[in-house]
């Protein structure tokens, strides 16, 4: 029986699995069935921050094509208003002791918006906000407005003591959330957002054109090793809490990215799709899962060579990718010292005498 312990903000939950902010976490009754399948926890549905007027309402819609599962809709359809997340909260937690995670958007870096509607969750003792940036207006990758988030932040955590996780998205690369965010006063990374695209329709499905304008939200499966990636690098640099989440759609890729590092994942897509009985179904499959079977994954790592598998068919040496192997002596060599762990020279080994430990 699989005995690891998971985590949202370092509060710890049951199980693993963090249903993520999404369609499936925007009314009482939805968070109640995903409660009884059993998830740990459930973000609840971005809410926008108090005072912001939007008069832009525009129904959802969806289409998929090649590319994924495209979404749209205006701001003043896809975010709930704070008084009825605050509804959505206080009903809920009367009903299950599941964890329930507020999140909130901003249109703005205005801090009195973003302090204000903290102030209304913090009263009502949530425990853990997660801190949504999606819907910001400005270009929020550029340096100056990084610095803006990170003073937004500061402001935040130094306000109040509950737990505060900001949720990435593509716009902020790994390295620059370490940097800008991590001695902030945070408790916790969420990640990963849907992206934000140029809708493209399959050039052979002309009717998909007219449903979209300049961007869309694309989310499924395919964004899976973009999460990977972030998780990866994160877990790196910070040592800081990891919620991951972007592209799950199976038993395989949660224990993947449990074995990277996570301290529990968040799905959305494969709940949407399926229902709640999705969550149940992957839960008695993870309560099997050997104990050994979830590995610490070591960043110190190096390769190694096997000279008694080796063929000597040289194509680790022949590659350009990577001038960090050598022949000594008739053999197959790496310059430890240069060798970055990259893995594409293990990656050609077809006779696996090239191992990444």
């Amino acid at each position: 029986m699989n005995k690891k312990k998971y985590s949202v903000a370092g509060i710890e939950i049951p199980c693993p699995i963090v249903v993520a902010s999404s369609p499936c976490t925007e009314t009482k009754s939805n968070l109640i069935a995903c409660a009884e399948a059993g998830a740990g926890a459930a973000i609840i549905k971005s809410c926008l921050t108090q005072n912001n007027m939007i008069d832009d309402y525009q129904k959802r819609h969806f289409a998929k094509n090649s590319y994924g599962i495209w979404g749209y809709s205006s701001c003043s359809r896809e975010l709930l208003k704070t008084k009825t997340a605050l509804q959505i909260l206080y009903e809920t937690s009367n009903e299950t002791n599941m964890l329930l995670i507020p999140s909130i958007a901003g249109l703005t870096f205005n801090c009195n918006e973003w302090l204000d509607t903290i102030e209304s969750f913090n009263k009502v003792n949530a425990k853990v906000i997660q801190l949504d940036f999606f819907y910001l207006n400005d270009r929020i990758a550029l340096p100056d407005n990084m610095e803006k988030l990170s003073i937004l932040l500061n402001k935040i955590t130094s306000a109040f003591e509950l737990a505060i996780i900001p949720k990435l998205n593509i716009e902020i690369r790994p390295s620059s959330a370490f940097y800008y965010f991590e001695n902030t006063g945070i408790a916790g990374w969420s990640l990963l957002d849907s992206v934000k695209s140029v809708y493209i329709p399959d050039s052979t499905n002309l009717t998909q054109r007219i449903c979209y304008p300049d961007q869309a939200s694309l989310f499924g499966e395919w964004q899976f090793p973009l999460t990977s990636d972030y998780l990866t690098k994160l877990k790196i640099d910070s040592k800081l809490p990891i919620l991951a989440g972007g592209g799950i759609n199976n038993v395989k890729d949660i224990q993947h990215l449990l074995n990277f590092g996570a301290d529990a994942v968040q799905v959305c897509t494969a709940i949407l799709k399926r229902g709640p009985r999705w969550i149940k179904e992957i839960l008695e499959i993870i309560e099997n899962i050997p104990e050994e079977n979830y590995i610490n994954i070591k960043h110190d790592h190096k390769v190694l060579v096997n000279h008694e598998k080796c063929t000597h068919c040289y194509k680790c040496l022949k590659q350009m990718m990577c001038e960090n192997i050598v022949l000594k002596n008739g053999e197959i060599d790496i310059d430890q010292q240069k060798c970055e762990r990259c893995g594409f020279c293990v990656c050609l080994c077809e006779c696996q005498a090239l191992k990444l430990l």
